[in-house]
């Protein structure tokens, strides 16, 4: 069997709404969570502190994972509109084992740039690991006052990704221009791509065609998560067997029904 391998750090993120002040795991620690309730087993490689653990990921190998001072820790203020970070663990050590990586499957969720793309396409060409990417982290950097930066990369870095997981924003970063997901898709050889668009709905796209699945007005809390919600479903159904439309369309509705929960 493959071995199935979570790459990025994780996070304790502080949320504010309404005056109310919560914690939350997050980064791919979430990931983790939504795979071990499907009862998937799988390697995580990140960086965190001695206060983050995994424990209610019980199908998580803890064995690779690193430490470091501190837990990345992020204020997610919904009140202000405002994120900032209060503290990063670091960049994730990539001399890893070649048997690990090996024909592997790799879920990448990072929070900042913590590995780089280059190591992304070494994983594809040196270790023919197929490659499930979420693109956030990669367009997010900080500054010394711990304020949340946007930037871009050359998308030609993306070639070859078998699964690109991506919301509007950051589509737009890259791309410009969604009229030619179909052509960029294509260009890159990129085999699937999740355009999440949040209450527009999904554009999947998937042997040169898009499926675009809208959604129904719900009232919500928060979505903190539905982004990885949607890309741990869609692999989680898809490696259970399930055809892989039907495992986006059944993976958006289970982040409808945890986003009606979050409601009022």
């Amino acid at each position: 069997m493959k071995e199935i391998i979570c790459i990025g750090n994780s996070s304790i993120d502080t949320i504010v709404f309404d005056k109310k002040r919560y914690k939350k795991k997050g980064g791919i620690h979430y990931i983790s969570k939504i795979l071990s309730e499907n009862k998937i087993k799988h390697r995580i490689i990140g960086v965190v502190g001695d206060d983050f653990n995994f424990k209610d990921s019980p199908y998580a190998d803890v064995s690779y994972l690193q430490r470091s001072k501190t837990t990345t820790s992020i204020l997610i203020d919904k009140d202000k509109n405002d994120v900032k970070l209060f503290s990063y663990s670091g960049k994730i050590n990539t001399n890893l084992p070649k048997d690990l990586l090996e024909n592997s499957i790799v879920i990448i969720s990072t929070i900042f740039e913590d590995i780089s793309l280059n190591f992304v396409n070494k994983l594809k060409k040196d270790y023919n690991a197929k490659i499930f990417l979420d693109v956030q982290g990669f367009t997010r950097d900080y500054n010394d006052k711990g304020e949340i930066l946007r930037k871009i990369f050359d998308p030609s870095l993306l070639k070859d990704i078998d699964v690109l997981k991506l919301n509007k924003s950051e589509f737009n970063l890259l791309f410009k221009d969604q009229e030619k997901m179909i052509s960029e898709a294509i260009k890159l050889n990129i085999k699937i791509i999740i355009l999440t668009l949040g209450k527009e709905g999904i554009k999947y796209y998937n042997n040169k065609k898009i499926v675009y699945l809208k959604t129904q007005p719900i009232e919500t809390v928060e979505n903190i998560g539905s982004g990885d919600r949607i890309l741990a479903g869609f692999f989680s159904k898809v490696y259970w067997g399930m055809d892989d439309l039907e495992a986006i369309k059944e993976s958006q509705k289970e982040v409808l029904e945890n986003l009606k929960k979050n409601g009022k």
